[in-house]
């Protein structure tokens, strides 16, 4: 007897969606039809000629899962004749329930990606995994079965796009454009392993977040979510520890990579209260926070409910960045915020308090743990009510009468004469404050004159020690 011959056949039954099975003859003893799992839209998609699939997302990984089974039932031929036994349509059946044109579960191979990964930390392989969790949860939500999975055999285009718009109703744009560049770059590592024909994203653009807006929360909206707990519909502990960890940022400034790890060996208590002493994550600054007195103590009064658990080192309990993502999502709808609530946006919320607070680049820098005056300048949002109080605060008159100014040119016209001399150079610097110095320093009763001038201009009454001393700060 000749060797086992195969057929593909599609839409037997003639019914829509066209399913694809395989023909197995060998004898009139030995006839089997074996579905391959395979669905077609249409019979554009199929060449019977070449007994192949075509224009279709998956036809690469289909044809060579039919090459596949093909291979398996030859070989369980061959295993039979060299045993002396014949093909049976059962040993045929059962070699072909053995594999499935489904091929793998989607979400355990890249879990075991990421396991393997040595490349990358344990904390970011722990955020990968959660955004596999995120993207597995459209999927049980897309089939409404908790035990629901997604196989490479079944990955379109169509499906990235719809988890897109599902991860986007939930989560920040932000972590759905990194769950979409994690996924991208599995899909990758899963066509090298040929366990799928081509990556969907190549046919989907990820859209970037937009890292321009910086922006943070009004004294208004902080309050609302100061007092929340007060209300209904937020008593979930999760939640808690999310809010409070946002508004611990409000208060400090500390990045979510530092508030995650900060622990109780962080928090010195001190005759005043709580000092925070923690080297930043990303930027490797020592950051060391008052937390009795910053925002009057508010940060100070978070750390109190957490600081005693017994059952862990770390301040506050662990919460994957999806769920803190996911509630900050829906703490920015009730709040109905024109832009998504990310925790970043309370680093940028402490940032524009302390600059209608404190007004002063430096502070801010200390605080958020900069290395680049310039990067602290970025987080300063000037609000209308900071931009009217600076306003308010210019003094645009001078209280001296135009006699009194023009005497004082005159005194300075001959202080420099003076300071010219005494330093023997040709020329003088334009500094005001070095110029007085200079006066202060040759001829001190010039210089009373200069500060008396500068002291009623400012209302401030100088001493000549005081003013000399003001001066070369000043100049240092």
């Amino acid at each position: 007897m000749g060797k086992a011959k195969f057929k593909l056949i599609l839409g037997r039954r003639k019914n829509y969606p066209l399913h694809l099975e395989l023909e197995v003859y060998k004898g009139a003893d030995c006839r089997v039809l074996i579905s391959t799992g395979i669905v077609l839209e249409s019979e554009s998609q199929w060449d019977n000629a070449r007994q192949i699939i075509i224009k279709n997302s998956n036809a690469e990984q289909y044809n060579k899962y039919i090459r596949q089974l093909i291979e398996r039932i030859v070989d369980l031929e061959n295993i039979s004749e060299k045993n002396g036994e014949p093909l049976t349509p059962e040993a045929i059946k059962m070699a072909a329930k053995s594999q499935t044109a489904k091929g793998e579960d989607v979400f355990k191979v890249f879990a075991r990606y990421v396991e393997e990964d040595k490349s990358i930390r344990y904390s970011t392989k722990k955020q990968n995994l959660t955004f596999i969790r995120a993207a597995h949860g459209y999927i049980r939500y897309y089939k409404n079965s908790p035990s629901a999975t997604l196989y490479f055999g079944e990955v379109s285009v169509n499906i990235i796009k719809s988890m897109n718009q599902y991860l986007l109703e939930r989560l920040g744009s932000r972590s759905v454009y990194d769950i979409h560049v994690l996924l991208r770059k599995q899909f990758r590592h899963a066509v090298k392993d040929g366990l799928i024909g081509g990556n969907p994203y190549d046919h989907f653009e990820i859209k970037s977040c937009d890292k321009k807006n910086r922006q943070g929360i009004s004294e208004a909206h902080l309050g609302i979510l100061e007092n929340i707990f007060n209300s209904k519909g937020y008593t979930n502990a999760k939640q808690e520890v999310v809010l409070d960890m946002f508004l611990f940022t409000c208060y400090t400034g500390l990045r979510i990579s530092d508030v995650k790890s900060l622990k109780k060996q962080h928090i010195q208590k001190e005759a005043q209260g709580y000092v925070l002493h923690k080297r930043t994550i990303k930027t490797g600054i020592e950051v060391t926070l008052p937390l009795y007195s910053i925002f009057n103590g508010k940060a100070q009064a978070i750390v109190d409910k957490y600081i005693d658990s017994e059952d862990r080192d770390a301040i506050f309990p662990y919460v994957s960045r999806y769920a803190i993502d996911h509630y900050l999502h829906k703490l920015g709808e009730m709040l109905e915020l024109p832009f998504t609530l990310t925790h970043h946006i309370a680093r940028h919320t402490c940032a524009s308090l302390l600059a209608e607070r404190a007004d002063n680049p430096f502070v801010i820098m200390s605080v958020l743990g900069h290395g680049d005056i310039k990067t602290s300048m970025r987080y300063i949002h000037t609000s209308h009510k900071t931009a009217a109080k600076k306003l308010e605060a210019i003094k645009w008159e001078s209280d001296m009468t135009a006699e009194e100014i023009a005497q004082a040119d005159n005194d300075l016209a001959s202080m420099c004469d003076l300071v010219r001399a005494a330093c023997e150079k040709k020329k003088l610097s334009q500094t005001l404050t070095r110029f007085t110095l200079g006066v202060v320093n040759c001829n001190v009763d010039k210089g009373q004159l200069i500060a008396d001038w500068i002291g009623k201009i400012r209302k401030t009454d100088y001493s000549i020690e005081a003013f000399g001393k003001r001066l070369e700060m000043l100049v240092e």
